[in-house]
């Protein structure tokens, strides 16, 4: 009995879950500039609150995902 592959186990391009994952990141990138540009008594444009979202929550989901992917090739974390 086979069993269907993921994005992950394509051997060759390890990397590819990460790239399908990213527009969950870039959503909650919007929203956050969305907040930090209404919510708050801030007075940057739009414009500037999504460009630092955009950094910090792409470097913070490449830092930690990325790391992860890296170290276990997406297989099972370790016990």
């Amino acid at each position: 009995m086979t069993t269907c592959p993921t994005a992950g186990d394509q051997p060759g391009y390890p990397y590819r879950r990460l790239l399908t994952e990213y527009r969950y990141v870039l959503a909650l990138n919007v929203v956050c500039a969305l907040i930090a540009t209404f919510l708050f008594t801030d007075s940057r444009p739009f414009r500037f609150n999504f460009a630092d979202a955009m950094c910090i929550g792409t470097l913070a989901y490449l830092f930690i995902y990325g790391t992860r992917l890296a170290l276990w090739r997406g297989a099972a974390r370790p016990h």
